[in-house]
């Protein structure tokens, strides 16, 4: 990573109450390898609260309290992976600004990415409602 990106991306992540990250960029920034290590890594970089993402891996995050935890990607047929981080981090947007833990708002997030790989070009995002029985299909009415 080039050392002014670099600067760039540390203020900016120091700055942030939420940063979400695929590993990718956390592997470039400092080696890591694990979603859960990247999470840590932007969280000790000021980060009030990280999400590291690794597409059908899961997740790795870390919320303001300090407390880590690991979700695992929804088991789903992928037929179109196209757009699904951008939902991924439309759902994290959503949960987080609606209160949410942020361990439930990495679950609603990464269901909102499965719901979508699961059908092909543009569909109908979901709704709360969708999400929650996909997550907990017990709970269909």
């Amino acid at each position: 990573m080039d050392i002014s990106v670099r600067q760039h991306a540390l203020e900016l992540i120091e700055r942030s109450d939420l940063v979400q990250a695929p590993l990718a960029f956390v592997r470039e920034l400092d080696g890591v390898d694990d979603v859960q290590v990247g999470a840590k890594l932007l969280y000790s970089l000021g980060a009030r609260s990280a999400v590291v993402t690794d597409r059908a891996e899961g997740s790795g995050w870390v919320d303001r309290d300090g407390k880590a935890g690991r979700v695992p990607a929804f088991p789903v047929q992928a037929v179109d992976t196209l757009g699904a981080g951008d939902v991924f981090c439309g759902g994290l947007a959503h949960a987080h600004l609606c209160g949410l833990p942020l361990e439930q708002a990495v679950v609603l997030a990464s269901a909102a990415a499965a719901w979508k790989v699961r059908r092909w070009g543009k569909t109908r995002l979901p709704s709360e409602t969708d999400l929650r029985d996909f997550i907990d299909p017990s709970s269909c009415r």
